[in-house]
């Protein structure tokens, strides 16, 4: 599943982390060595939710 979420045209990965934050890894399209910028905190209190959509 691709996923663009700042409409840039590449992949980004949004992800949660076990105490809640919600974070995006916007995607580089450079390739297997940086396929992913370091995380950024976009979001909290997600705690309670197990799946993204």
């Amino acid at each position: 599943m691709k996923s663009d979420v700042n409409g840039d045209g590449k992949a980004d990965l949004p992800a949660r982390s076990a105490a809640g934050g919600l974070y995006l890894h916007e995607g580089t399209g450079k390739g297997a060595s940086e396929t992913f910028a370091t995380a950024v905190k976009i979001g909290t209190g997600r705690a309670g939710y197990h799946t993204i959509v």
